[in-house]
């Protein structure tokens, strides 16, 4: 009697199967095991075909840059509107001097309010932080005299700015309107120094008699 070996190889029968339907469900086995049909492409490639070439827009028109302002252009749009007065804009297109930003609280004060709804005449400036100094605070809490505002743009120059970042002595503010004069002057002046100031004529008096 032969016995037979258990650890002998015996080989594995190969099954056929038949080749899958295009209706067979992917879950049926002659689905899974159907080597002929073919893999589904990837999701990149099916969305790359799917892709519609884009439409072509015509090209739009390049905005028009608006054309930067000169220096003397900013200047004169931001100068008061009162004809002569070259002070920089507040409100309504007028500086301080003319009137524009708030006026002062105090019941017949037309002047400008500076702080706290005063003019600086009532109680509306910052005093300068130095001892025993009475002026009005510019920048920094410390008044003209004692370093406060704007330092003169010349170098080395130490003076405190009137206008266009000089001081008086570099050509800073206002001059007076009379042929040949280099001293300070005011609008309130009409644009002359105390000297050359126009003086206003005195009204004239007339003397009635009655006839009696």
């Amino acid at each position: 009697m032969t016995v037979a070996n258990p650890m002998a190889f015996h080989p594995v029968p190969k099954f056929h199967h038949a080749p899958s339907s295009p209706g067979s469900p992917k879950l049926a086995l002659s689905f899974i095991l159907d080597d002929n049909r073919p893999l589904t492409p990837p999701a990149a490639t099916r969305l790359q075909k799917s892709r519609i070439a884009p439409t072509q827009h015509p090209v739009t028109k390049e905005r028009k840059r608006k054309r930067k302002m000169t220096p003397a252009e900013k200047r004169a749009a931001r100068s008061c509107c009162i004809e002569g007065c070259t002070n920089y804009t507040i409100d309504r297109g007028l500086c301080f001097r003319h009137g524009g930003g708030k006026s002062c609280s105090m019941p017949g004060c037309t002047a400008s309010a500076k702080h706290r709804g005063l003019c600086w005449k009532h109680g509306g400036s910052t005093l300068c932080t130095v001892d025993g100094c009475t002026r009005g605070a510019k920048s920094r809490g410390l008044c003209w005299s004692h370093g406060g505002g704007t330092k003169c743009s010349v170098a080395n120059c130490q003076k405190t700015t009137i206008s266009k970042g000089l001081c008086w002595t570099h050509g800073g503010g206002k001059r007076c309107a009379f042929d040949g004069c280099k001293r300070p002057a005011s609008q309130s002046k009409q644009n002359f120094c105390s000297k050359h100031q126009p003086k206003m004529a005195k009204p004239s008096t007339i003397t009635v008699q009655c006839a009696q």
